[in-house]
């Protein structure tokens, strides 16, 4: 689906979750309303990372401010601490550069996509009766193998060209 396509709709969604949200029947359901809430919560991240990935000159956004010419993901950082990881791709000129806490925009919005999915089920366990499960954090994470090799397979990218 296109950006322009997922905003709209999400924006679609936002408008009668948004009314359900302030209703009262929202209050007489505390563990739906949550899931609920958290499933708009990451369907947003992904949004804002998208367009963050889209805006930038490189896959990944710098949680300390701007590296040189690199994007500064400080906002997305600070509104989606979970969404976190660390590399020492050496991208700050030195070799032996220490890790620093970026986002990888296309890694931050899959994950953010697991997490939505997992709302969206846990809103729908509540729905049927069922207790919703507990959030696992290595159930969101993309494993460190791959982000090393996403990585590795940017950095050749921008290498060739």
């Amino acid at each position: 689906m296109p950006y322009r396509e997922y905003l709209a709709a999400l924006g679609d969604a936002n408008f009668p979750v948004k009314l359900f949200l302030e209703s009262a029947t929202a209050a007489s359901a505390p563990e739906f309303t949550k899931s609920l809430r958290n499933t708009m919560k990451w369907y947003g991240a992904a949004a804002e990372l998208w367009h963050g990935h889209m805006k930038a000159d490189f896959y990944t956004g710098y949680c300390s401010g701007s590296l040189g010419s690199f994007e500064d993901a400080s906002g997305l950082c600070s509104a989606y601490p979970e969404l976190i990881t660390t590399t020492n791709d050496g991208l700050t000129g030195s070799s032996h550069s220490p890790e620093v806490p970026v986002i990888i925009y296309e890694l931050a919005m899959q994950e953010s996509w697991k997490r939505a999915a997992f709302e969206l089920k846990n809103a729908d366990h509540c729905l049927n009766g069922e207790r919703p499960d507990q959030p696992n954090e290595k159930l969101f994470k993309i494993d460190k193998e791959t982000q090393e090799e996403y990585l590795l397979q940017q950095a050749l990218k921008r290498h060739r060209n």
